[in-house]
């Protein structure tokens, strides 16, 4: 069997399952980390023998996903040194054999190549228009791409791993969610109502998932430096908190009212606050984070936008670095509503692989919001370091 250089993207899920397959199929992996590779246009170049420039990018990366860079205007040259400049655009992974070298993971071709034993043909996720992780897509009655097909009564779906179909909760015949006859009306659109929130909460602590992460990072014998990202910062209840601690912190939240009302309290010691207005989907974070935070907000991310948002987290937390804050359970009354992410707790346990886990809390029960207005809440409150 064959010896496999395999340059990843240290965090990715896919390329760990990947490197599963090649592994399954006898072959020895050797992971290198494709981002701090020090690529040359030279050295790239044979990874893309015969495939047109456009097959040679990420789509996914930030900058190809937002339209700033168009793969298919690029001459190969101007590609190159767009990827040696940037590797997260790099297709990836690239992968290396006696000198043989290929990009992508086309199951079929590998399997032509060198050999791989597989069930099902495994789709190449780096160039695909439809890039979202099995474990991820399941959700819910959320089996339709038009929200006005699905039967809201049960789920249809049967979730990788599952010998059965997942019974909807009944949630909809207590909380009723009126006529779900179009997208729009099947969408949450807080956006309007961020400010009542913001006042809602002010003065409240910081959440208990920060303070057990503190905790937890204050008796590391070896502690990683203080640098921290306050997604989702809110008026910044947990922000504050860091900075009292000694944290730098970048907070970030796609709402400038939110950033406006951080940066307006009294008791925020700004000094090592740096503040970004940035929405998830568009989300970039730099390396070496020791701690990210996410009280309550990640939810808010379009599904469609999640596996992204997620892997961006993983990469970016340094390993010990710990993430904590909250994901919505599928049973969660909200998971009606098509702009927000729910997941089950088996794809929770699969988001948390990279991680080991100190707390994991599920709170499944009726409640009220902020608002003071009635939900069933389905929670999961995480703090976890990353191996």
């Amino acid at each position: 069997m064959a010896t496999v250089i395999f340059y990843e993207k240290p965090g990715c899920f896919n390329n760990a399952r990947q490197k599963r397959l090649l592994e399954a199929a006898g072959h020895r992996v050797i992971a290198r980390n494709l981002l701090t590779e020090p690529w040359t246009c030279d050295r790239l170049r044979p990874f893309f023998a015969g495939l047109p420039v456009p097959q040679w990018f990420n789509a996914s990366a930030p900058a190809i996903a937002a339209g700033v860079v168009v793969p298919a205007q690029l001459d190969a040259d101007t590609a190159l040194e767009l990827m040696v400049l940037n590797p997260l655009m790099i297709r990836r992974p690239l992968l290396e054999v006696e000198g043989d070298r290929r990009a992508g993971f086309d199951s079929e071709a590998i399997d032509r190549w060198i050999g791989l034993t597989v069930a099902t043909p495994t789709p190449d996720l780096e160039t695909s228009t439809h890039c979202i992780r099995p474990y991820l897509i399941r959700r819910a009655y959320r089996c339709h791409p038009d929200p006005r097909s699905r039967n809201l009564s049960s789920n249809p779906c049967t979730s990788e791993g599952l010998a059965s179909p997942t019974p909807m909760c009944d949630f909809l015949k207590r909380w009723p969610m009126g006529d779900l006859s179009s997208a729009a009306e099947a969408a949450m659109n807080f956006e309007t109502r961020w400010q009542q929130y913001y006042q809602a909460v002010e003065g409240r602590p910081p959440r208990t998932t920060l303070t057990r992460a503190l905790d937890s990072i204050a008796r590391d014998p070896n502690p990683l430096p203080r640098f921290a990202v306050d997604l989702g910062c809110g008026n910044g209840r947990d922000t504050v908190e860091l900075l009292r601690r000694g944290w730098r912190v970048l907070a970030i939240d796609g709402d400038p009212e939110a950033i406006a009302r951080l940066r307006q309290r009294d008791d925020c010691d700004r000094t090592y606050l740096e503040t970004r207005v940035q929405r998830f989907e568009n989300l970039t974070l730099p390396p070496a984070v020791s701690l990210i935070n996410a009280s309550f907000c990640l939810p808010f991310c379009l599904p469609q936008h999640f596996a992204y948002l997620w892997e961006e987290i993983v990469v970016a937390l340094s390993p010990g670095g710990r993430f904590c804050g909250q994901l919505f359970g599928d049973q969660d009354s909200w998971a009606a509503y098509a702009d927000l992410t729910h997941h089950s707790r088996i794809e929770i346990n699969q988001l948390l692989e990279p991680f080991t886990v100190e707390w994991l809390e599920e709170e499944n029960h009726p409640g009220k919001t902020a608002l003071g207005e009635d939900k069933h809440w389905h929670i999961f409150h995480i703090v976890a370091q990353k191996q």
